[in-house]
């Protein structure tokens, strides 16, 4: 009975059933941060595209329970150092994922944490659990900036910030079908410069948009950085891309896994790096996550 016990038990542990399912995130993040969990108005859903859900390979993904989630997580690292800037970075969930799963699966808070920047991480709830690249209401004018607003008065009521604080520069970051929220994130603010967007980083995300991507670069030059890892999944698009920007005299680089280095990262603002690896392990086996951002030139690190 013991040894089928410890068999079982053991089972368990390797294979994730132990795993802090029975956790909440904000417990399980504890020792590396604060994790707050809120619900905002300014999110991507609910929206009227999805009031009946949306049916794909002849399965119904219910509005309530795939398209009625406001909630948006945000991080603060147990280092973190308020200053009169804040500087954030926004990550948007893919396919059949949820803000929770992301954390687990992606390793996003750990990597932030091993590169010591001075930022403040917040994921949006997407479609959730749900095969979706719509991005609700943040496609819409002024959104975007509405929800970084609501997240700025969270900050003030959780006393992370003074009430003089400002937006500093954001990252935003998303991995697979998150391109379209990301795109038009950038089409509603790039022509008339609002966001204080710097860096955008995808993981094998690069499906379609790549006008929005394009102009946005185009607009902005060295001021900001564009960081494309993508798989044979997504290739077909991102060599569209390449040649695009080649057409525009966009000086960019394109750079195997294998061979990237950390000085690539730090010399070229345009890069495109085809990999290898997994769609579902761009972001964390090779720990490109935190690779992007110990080179991020924006963020400040804590030392």
């Amino acid at each position: 009975m013991k040894k089928t016990f410890f068999f079982l038990l053991i089972s368990l542990v390797c294979f994730g059933k132990l795993d802090a399912q029975d956790l909440s995130s904000e417990e399980r993040y504890k020792s590396y941060g604060r994790l707050i969990r809120v619900q905002l108005r300014n999110t991507a859903f609910p929206h009227p595209d999805r009031k009946d859900g949306k049916t794909y390979q002849e399965k119904n993904y219910t509005a309530e329970k795939h398209y009625r989630d406001s909630t948006v997580l945000i991080f603060v690292p147990h280092y973190f150092e308020p200053s009169y800037r804040i500087d954030f970075i926004v990550h948007f969930h893919g396919w059949f994922t949820n803000v929770d799963s992301v954390l687990v699966q992606f390793k996003i808070i750990e990597q932030l944490i091993e590169s010591r920047k001075n930022a403040i991480l917040v994921i949006p709830e997407g479609a959730k659990d749900a095969p979706e690249s719509l991005g609700g209401k943040l496609e819409n004018e002024g959104v975007f900036e509405a929800l970084m607003e609501e997240v700025m008065e969270v900050l003030a009521k959780e006393k992370v910030r003074n009430r003089f604080s400002q937006i500093g520069d954001i990252v935003l970051s998303g991995h697979s079908g998150a391109y379209r929220t990301i795109g038009y994130i950038l089409l509603r603010g790039a022509s008339k410069r609002l966001l204080p967007v710097r860096e955008v980083y995808l993981f094998d995300g690069l499906y379609g948009e790549l006008e929005k991507y394009g102009v946005w670069i185009v607009l902005n030059g060295s001021r900001i950085r564009f960081l494309n890892i993508y798989t044979d999944f997504t290739s077909s698009w991102s060599k569209n891309f390449i040649e695009d920007m080649k057409s525009w005299k966009v000086k960019g680089a394109v750079i195997g896994d294998s061979l990237l280095t950390v000085g690539d990262l730090e010399k070229y603002n345009v890069i495109s790096i085809p990999s290898k690896l997994n769609h579902y392990d761009v972001m964390h086996v090779n720990r490109y996550f935190y690779k992007f951002l110990i080179t991020s030139s924006h963020l400040k690190t804590v030392k």
